[in-house]
């Protein structure tokens, strides 16, 4: 598999709309499955032009179904239960308490 890196692309005022995405993942697809035969599934985040790039690359792969991953909720939803006052509390305890540990796991090793 490759990396698509788009670094440039965006320092440039390029977007990750639909177009974007699937032409940069479709020739990758087409390395590994030039026959269009061995993906089914895509999976991306919820976004309307993901989910559209997701659409575009099942044109050229009919088996290839698009779905809604749900990492990035889960992530957003983690991050913002971090940000209540007694979960701060609980992530900063556990903070020193793993340092502490840590120092201790040096001092005897």
């Amino acid at each position: 598999m490759d990396v698509v890196d788009s670094t440039k692309h965006m320092a440039e005022g390029g977007m990750k709309d639909a177009e974007y995405l699937a032409k940069q993942m479709i020739p990758i697809m087409l390395k590994v499955d030039p026959h269009r035969v061995l993906f089914n599934m895509a999976v991306f985040d919820g976004a309307g032009n993901v989910q559209k790039g997701g659409l575009a690359i099942g044109e050229r792969f009919p088996h290839v179904i698009t779905i809604h991953g749900g990492e990035h909720v889960c992530s957003l939803f983690v991050a913002k239960v971090f940000q209540e006052p007694c979960m701060k509390l609980l992530r900063n305890f556990t903070a020193i308490v793993s340092c502490f540990v840590l120092f201790l796991y040096h001092l005897f090793v």
